[in-house]
Formats: structure tokens, sequence, C-alpha cells
């Protein structure tokens, strides 16, 4: 019996070589330390059996796997739910597969691989959560690892590895792949569920990010534009940026598109992927901080900013406004239209008494209705 099969590596085309037909194995559903599998909970049981089986093989290193027989658009999805889910096992990208009957029965992963390397980002992040308290709230955890890959990685699109998370664990270098994955792996060493999303950025770049549960309800989370070496708001200066950390729809989706399935060069697969809503704001930074605006008052922000200087807080006043009309009139009205000669000098002379030499510098973002001023005093 002569039959038809095909061998490829991704993204390219089928090539034909000769196979027997197997029996596919049925996996019953992995044994796994905790993990967050959003993306196998997508998949319809076809996938999910898949997917167990990739899981079974590739946590034990092997590079052949056989897996149940299913139609190349099944296989796909489970393979990139797998990716999507599990960003420790860095080299499951380029494969080759092998079909019999039009059914892909047999993968192989042709990327380099070392289960040193493995074991050394295990480590590595082990060591950096190390430095968290073991009292600290779900979001100062978030907080500690956020400001953690931001502190240490650089914004490079010429790292090595910049797709995976050995790229910011071992080389601190990394481009928005790496970064969101770092994120997602850490989470996970957490127990913090946490989903790995790509899409384009308001530039129409591609681009990922995550999405994070928090007592329940979901938040947005943005490493890479947290990233002052990113540069992407030429105003903000070299200051972490905490304006896409924990934050709702109405502050995230106008400058991110969510990718609803995937691309390859050779194979697209549309509408498959839904995500949780993001409508709480609890957890936004500048409303735990305290400076997070609805609307713009004068009193209300002498107030705030009073309350920092008789407290010696008067690095990084910052002021986050929830709409454009708001932050419109706190920038002309405390900065006279940037002629840096308003009002917010009448409220720092009420606050400090005798002053011989004052200056400030002034950062701000006019997409993202942000202020931040720092004040030296002698």
């Amino acid at each position: 019996l002569l039959l038809l099969t095909g061998c490829s590596i991704l993204p390219f085309p089928l090539k034909e070589i000769e196979e027997q037909p197997e029996t596919p194995i049925t996996p019953t559903i992995a044994n796994q330390d905790y993990h967050f599998n959003y993306y196998y909970s997508l998949l319809d049981n076809e996938g999910k059996s898949i997917y167990n089986a990739l899981y079974e093989s590739i946590a034990n290193f092997e590079d052949t796997i056989k897996v149940p027989g299913s139609d190349y658009e099944t296989f796909l999805q489970a393979q990139m739910a797998f990716n999507y889910d599990h960003p420790e096992y860095y080299w499951v990208t380029d494969i080759e597969y092998i079909t019999s009957f039009d059914k892909v029965t047999k993968v192989t992963y042709t990327q380099p691989f070392s289960q040193e390397e493995y074991e050394e980002c295990s480590a590595i992040a082990s060591d950096i959560l190390a430095g968290i308290d073991a009292y600290s709230s779900t979001y100062d955890k978030l907080l500690y690892i956020y400001e953690y890959i931001i502190n240490t990685t650089d914004y490079d699109v010429n790292s090595k590895y910049n797709q995976d998370i050995r790229s910011v664990l071992m080389n601190q270098a990394s481009v928005c792949a790496g970064y969101s994955r770092t994120f997602q792996y850490l989470c996970d060493k957490l127990e913090i569920p946490c989903i790995y999303v790509t899409g384009t950025g308001k530039e129409g770049e591609g681009h990922s990010w995550n999405e994070v549960c928090i007592d329940d309800s979901w938040y947005w989370v943005d490493v890479t534009w947290g990233d002052p070496v990113y540069d992407r708001e030429k105003y903000l200066g070299n200051v972490i940026n905490y304006n896409y950390f924990c934050v709702n729809d109405s502050n995230f989706l106008d400058s991110h598109t969510i990718n609803t399935g995937f691309d390859l060069s050779n194979y697209s697969c549309k509408d498959i992927y839904e995500y949780p809503e993001c409508y709480d704001n609890s957890y936004n930074y500048y409303v735990l901080e305290g400076c997070y605006f609805e609307y713009y008052d004068r009193a209300e922000i002498d107030a705030y900013i009073g309350y920092l200087i008789e407290n010696g807080y008067i690095r990084n006043i910052e002021l986050k406004f929830s709409n454009e009309e708001a932050y419109n009139e706190a920038y002309d009205d405390l900065f006279d239209k940037g002629s840096r000669d308003g009002y917010i000098f009448d409220i720092i002379r009420n606050h400090t008494g005798n002053i011989h030499t004052m200056r400030y510098e002034l950062r701000y973002s006019d997409s993202m209705y942000y202020i931040c001023t720092d004040i030296y005093i002698t």
C-alpha cells in the first residue's frame, strides 16, 4: 500500500516522505506544577489531546513526539496554544512534522536546546523571586517583577534569543516578546494567572503584552512600554512608565489591537481566541498612589501636591487624568500651556515658605493624560 505522507518545518510547505500509519496515542492529562493554561482551555477535545501529548514529551525533553492523528489546522491550533501557555519551553517553535493520510502524526523539534540552559533559567527566576516578601499582595508581587524586568533589561532589537525568556534572564536585553514571555514565566512561578497576548501597537507594529488576574478581575500589563529605554514617549524621560501597568480596557485598548488568532507565513487562523474583559480600575498604579483624577480641580490638586511637599515627596510628583479634557485643563492651568509659568508655582510657594532657589523638570504625555514634575528647592 503506497501512502501519501508529508514532512515540513513550519512555516514551510509539506515535503513528501514515506511512512506507514501508526496507531495514534491517547494521552492522559499531564500532571504538572501550577500553570495557568489559558489557551488550552480554548481548544476542543481533539486539540486538548494533542496539547497533552506535546506536554508529556516536551516536559521530559524529548524532541520527537507522536501525536493523535489530526488535520493540519487542529494540530497548529494545539501547537500554538502550547507555545503561548508555556514560555519555559522556549525551543518549541521550529518544528518538522510528519503526516499520514493528511493527518499529522509525529513532530520533531529542530531548534537546539539543552536541559542545563533550561535549569539555569529556572534558577535565575528563583533568585529573582526570592526578593519578594512572603506576605506581599498579588499586586505588589506583580509590581516587583514589572519593575525588576524593566530595571535589568535593555530594549535591543539585535539581542540574542530576543523572542524568549533567555534574553531577559540570561542576557538582560530583549524585545517585546522576551519582556512579556518572561513576565508570564515569573507569574507562573508565583501562581498568578497570566496570559501572553499578541497584537499590534498604535503604529501598527507587531507587539506582545500580558493580561493578569487579581482578586478575580483582569488587568492589562505591557512591560515593554513601561521601559524608558523603549522610548515611545519622548517627553517622559528616564523613569519607569506605569501607564500600562494593571489598567483596564479604556486605558489600554485605544493603543493596543489584539490578535484573535495567529498568522504564519503560509497559514492563518482567525477568530479562535477571546480574552477576559478588563473593566475594573482598582489596581491601576495611579489610583493606588492617589494621583488619578477624573477631572481637574485646583483645590484637589493643591491639596495633593501640598501633602507630598509637606511629607518630603517632591520627586516624581505624578498626575494622571482619566480623559483628554481634564488633562488639557490641568496642563494649561498648572504650566500656562507649557510656558512654565502657571499655577503650580503658587502651589509650591504656598507649601514651602521661604525659597532661595527653585526649579522643576516637567515630563508629560498627551496620549496618556499624564504629567510628572520634579521639584528642586534650595
